[in-house]
């Protein structure tokens, strides 16, 4: 018996191209679907001392906070985001969970009266916003006008809430 494996060969290289297309457009719908985004958040920092670094928040009407290099909280203690209306505009209300919860009660009600610098990663990466703890937060609830577009929020909301569904399937 003799195969013929020029022939075999040929019809696995006439195959390659739509293979190749189906995985693709699978990646790039997936891709389009899943985009992540993250939100950092920095405690407001004296400038004496070298822990600190000066950051510039906003765009309209930009100011300067001093804020500790590293977060003290993330995107990885997130239960939900979401965009929603208040008076004049819309604001962002982010849900940590259990874990969260406890690092915002904690330093909301150590450092009242502080800025907390949010550093937000969205395609782009840049300071959103520095609101003050005035008082204790501990129903686990931020709720902050970010200095965005609504597009620019709701894009960082959808990003928030993948990770938080990753977090939550262990695979971050």
């Amino acid at each position: 018996m003799i195969i013929r494996t020029n022939a075999y060969n040929l019809y696995l290289l006439a195959m390659l191209p739509v293979v190749l297309f189906l995985v693709g457009c699978d990646t790039l719908q997936k891709k389009g679907d899943a985009e992540e985004a993250s939100l950092r958040f920095h405690l407001e920092v004296n400038a004496v001392g070298g822990q600190g670094t000066n950051v510039v928040i906003g765009q309209a009407s930009p100011f300067t906070v001093t804020v500790d290099r590293t977060p003290f909280l993330s995107e990885f203690y997130l239960e939900s985001a979401k965009v929603g209306d208040s008076l004049g505009g819309f604001s962002m209300i982010l849900q940590f969970n259990a874990e969260g919860t406890m690092l915002l009660e904690q330093y909301s009600t150590v450092y009242r009266g502080r800025h907390v610098g949010l550093l937000a990663e969205f395609g782009q990466v840049r300071w959103i916003a520095a609101p003050v703890m005035h008082k204790s937060i501990s129903t686990g609830q931020f709720v902050f006008t970010p200095d965005t577009t609504r597009a620019e929020a709701e894009k960082i909301a959808k990003g928030l809430n993948r990770v938080a569904e990753l977090v939550r399937k262990g695979r971050k």
